[in-house]
């Protein structure tokens, strides 16, 4: 049995809302409670979805976005990069809508922060395929700006260079 397991612990995602089990937000309200820990939640998911999920466990530290945006305990939000240029986004949105159009299943989520190109619903050769086209465009299209394209299971996501779960991981040992 894994620690998960035994929290009861499941991946219940759907497009609406992200259900935390209750066993979950206890633990993390009794860890929150100790003075002594400093606990944070670190998603690529969106500040909505994250705050909904976790925003009601008191002391606890959340970073959505990859770290886009963060809240320590209890404290204001804020953005990991103060003022980084989203200029590039209208130029992401532009090429994505046109992969969406020729991708049955597939479609776009903006972010805060970067822009989603979701194919897990398409069919998987094809959607696959047209991921890697996709992320050569992208590439290529946004070399000039300061852009990372990352690639991952059913996605491909365009978003700032410079913010990514291991920089606010060094941000909260650096806060903390």
């Amino acid at each position: 049995l894994t620690p998960a397991d035994t929290l009861g612990f499941s991946d219940s995602r759907n497009a609406e809302s992200y259900a935390v089990p209750p066993a979950v937000l206890s633990v993390l309200r009794a860890l929150c409670a100790d003075a002594g820990n400093h606990v944070m939640i670190l998603s690529g998911l969106s500040r909505e979805k994250v705050n909904q999920a976790f925003g009601g466990v008191p002391n606890l530290s959340l970073a959505c976005e990859h770290g886009f945006h963060y809240r320590v305990k209890n404290g204001p939000w804020e953005q990991l990069l103060p003022g980084v240029d989203t200029s590039w986004r209208e130029v992401a949105e532009a090429i994505m809508r046109v992969y969406s159009t020729r991708t049955n299943g597939a479609f776009m989520n903006k972010k805060g922060s970067s822009i989603v190109w979701n194919y897990q619903h398409a069919d998987p050769e094809f959607g696959a395929m047209q991921a890697r086209e996709l992320q050569y465009h992208l590439h290529g299209v946004l070399a000039a700006f300061p852009v990372v394209v990352r690639v991952g299971k059913g996605y491909v996501e365009a978003c700032p260079k410079g913010i990514n779960k291991g920089v606010m991981a060094e941000k909260l040992v650096e806060i903390s």
